[in-house]
């Protein structure tokens, strides 16, 4: 009758423990042999003693391949779990590695970000400074066109004065066209036309004096009517 995997034979006893995991069978633990009496009593007293033998003998057996095997698992638990540290150290790495690239191609952006700005500004600045000045020297060239023609028109004796009606809108174009011809005829030499020979009492110095003095009293009666 087989008892726990072990069969009993007709002259001793074999096991049939099979070993659990990849542990090597112990083959220190001998297995018990069989006892043989003549006696009724005393044959049932020593299979009881067998029996016991041979349940001892199992839990030895068994219990030192259960052991390998828990052994086995423990090693098994621990190499996994030092696996699974270095992995979530390796990924925490290269997880902190990404963050600090990151970091850095944010904080590049930003710096080319502020200095493109700035060039922008300080080129918004300059081309406001040129065209300013370019305005100012504008001015200034009509400034200076302005005084020579004032100077050369008071060498004649013309005087620019400011009529009454210069802000008026109706007579505005008509005093602008009147000045332009008297500048015009400035530059050829003929806003005035007088005899500057002398008679036989004046010199022509005096003649020109008198000539000069005419031609500035009909320009300023002209131009106050």
């Amino acid at each position: 009758m087989p008892i726990n995997g072990v069969a009993q034979g007709t002259r001793g006893w074999s096991t049939g423990v099979n070993a659990v995991g990849a542990g090597p069978v112990v083959a220190s633990a001998s297995v018990p042999l069989a006892r043989r009496s003549g006696l009724f009593g005393r044959r049932s007293k020593d299979e009881s003693s067998e029996l016991a033998e041979l349940h001892a003998w199992i839990t030895r057996t068994q219990g030192l391949d259960a052991a390998q095997v828990a052994d086995l698992m423990r090693q098994v638990r621990a190499e996994a779990a030092a696996l699974r540290e270095q992995a979530e150290e390796e990924a925490e790495g290269i997880r902190k590695d990404a963050r600090e690239v990151a970091k850095e191609v944010l904080d590049d952006a930003r710096k080319t970000a502020k200095e493109t700005e700035r060039a922008r500004k300080d080129a918004e600045k300059r081309r406001r400074e040129i065209f300013e000045a370019g305005t100012r020297l504008a001015e200034l060239q009509a400034r200076i066109v302005t005084t020579d023609e004032t100077a050369m028109l008071q060498q004649v004796g013309i005087y620019a004065y400011r009529h009454q009606l210069q802000d008026a809108v109706a007579y505005r174009s008509r005093l602008e066209t009147l000045q332009t011809e008297i500048k015009n005829l400035a530059r050829a030499d003929r806003a005035v036309l007088a005899s500057t020979k002398p008679n036989c009492t004046r010199s022509s110095r005096h003649a020109r004096s008198t000539v000069s003095t005419v031609a500035r009293s009909s320009s300023t009666s002209a131009l106050q009517r």
